[in-house]
C-alpha cells in the first residue's frame, strides 16, 4: 500500500467531513419537509424505475420483491448510514443499538435500528463475511437484513444474501483496524455503543436530565455514594437532592457531586428504550 503523508490525510479528512456535512444539511431540510434528499421525491412515492433507500420506510407500491434494486444500487455503507440519520432524527443514540457487549463475537456486522414504526436489522457473520463455499446464493461476500412493521415481519434475514461491495469490504477493514492511519465513526449516525466508547462522565452529566418516564430514558444512571473513612453521609442531604432532582430535572448523579467527604461511582449504562438486536436463529435442518 502508497505511503500516505500526514498532510494529504488531513485534506481528504477535511475534504470527507465538508462532504459529509453538507450531505447532512441536505438530508435534515429534506427530512423536515417529507422528501427524500436522493431521489428528491416524497416519502410516499414509490417508482420501479427509480431505486431509492427510502423505500425501506414502505411507500404504497413497495414489496419485498422489491428490496433487491434497493441493494443492488446502494451498498451496506450507503443504506445503514441512511436509516442511521433517521433513527438519529427521533432520539439521538438511543434508537440505534450496535452494542458489542449485547452480539456475537461471531458476527462481523450486527445493528438493530429503529425510526417510528420501522425497525431495520443488519448482520453479517464471520462465514457470511467468507462466503459460503456449499452456497450457490452465498459464496460471495454478503450480509443478510431484516426489516419489521410495528413488530410485524416485512423482511426476514434468511430471505436474502446481499453481496459486499468493494467499498463496504474496505470500510469493514477500515474498521477492523487492518489499514493503518484510517479510521471508521459513524459521524451523524452513532449509535449506542460509539457514543459510549466516547462519553466522558462528567461533561454528559451536564447535559442529562432525569425523567419520571424510565422506559423511555436513552441512558439509565447508576449512582453509589460512600461516606468517606470517619464522616457520615446526612439522610437529609440525600433528601434534599433528590427533591431537587425532581423539581430541575438534573440527574441525582449530578447533584450528587455537592455533597461533601463522600466517594461517588456513577456508571452510565444504555437506558430502557435502546432497541432489542434482532436475532438471527440458525436455520433449521430438514
Amino acid at each position: 500500500m502508497p505511503v500516505v503523508s500526514k498532510e494529504q490525510l488531513e485534506k481528504w479528512n477535511a475534504e470527507m467531513q465538508k462532504n459529509s456535512d453538507d450531505e447532512f444539511r441536505e438530508f435534515e431540510k429534506c427530512l423536515k419537509v417529507g422528501k427524500c434528499y436522493l431521489c428528491n421525491k416524497p416519502f410516499e412515492e414509490f417508482s420501479e424505475k427509480i431505486p431509492c433507500i427510502h423505500w425501506l420506510l414502505r411507500p404504497d407500491g413497495f414489496k419485498k420483491k422489491h428490496f433487491p434494486l434497493v441493494y443492488k444500487k446502494y451498498s451496506l455503507w450507503h443504506i445503514q448510514p441512511y436509516l442511521r440519520w433517521l433513527a438519529n432524527s427521533k432520539v439521538l443514540f438511543g434508537n440505534i443499538n450496535d452494542l458489542a457487549e449485547e452480539g456475537s463475537s461471531k458476527k462481523v456486522i450486527e445493528t438493530t435500528m429503529r425510526y417510528g414504526c420501522y425497525e431495520w436489522s443488519f448482520s453479517c457473520s464471520e462465514s457470511d463475511f467468507s462466503g459460503h463455499a456449499d452456497s450457490e446464493v452465498g459464496k460471495v461476500p454478503h450480509y443478510h437484513f431484516q426489516m419489521r412493521i410495528d413488530g410485524l415481519p416485512f423482511i426476514d434475514y434468511t430471505d436474502f444474501h446481499i453481496p459486499l461491495s468493494k467499498y463496504d469490504l474496505w470500510i469493514i477493514a477500515v474498521r477492523r483496524g487492518e489499514i493503518p492511519s484510517f479510521k471508521h465513526t459513524n459521524g451523524r449516525g452513532a449509535g449506542m455503543q460509539e457514543i459510549l466508547d466516547n462519553l466522558e462522565t462528567e461533561s454528559a452529566l451536564d447535559e442529562m436530565r432525569s425523567s419520571d418516564k424510565k422506559e423511555e430514558g436513552v441512558f439509565q444512571i447508576d449512582t453509589f455514594i460512600e461516606a468517606k473513612e470517619g464522616h457520615s453521609i446526612s439522610s437529609d442531604e440525600i433528601a434534599g437532592i433528590i427533591e431537587e432532582s425532581k423539581r430541575t430535572g438534573v440527574t441525582l448523579a449530578k447533584l450528587a457531586r455537592k455533597l461533601k467527604n463522600v466517594k461517588i461511582v456513577t456508571v452510565i449504562q444504555p437506558g430502557p428504550s435502546v432497541p432489542e438486536k434482532a436475532s438471527r436463529k440458525p436455520r433449521k435442518n430438514r
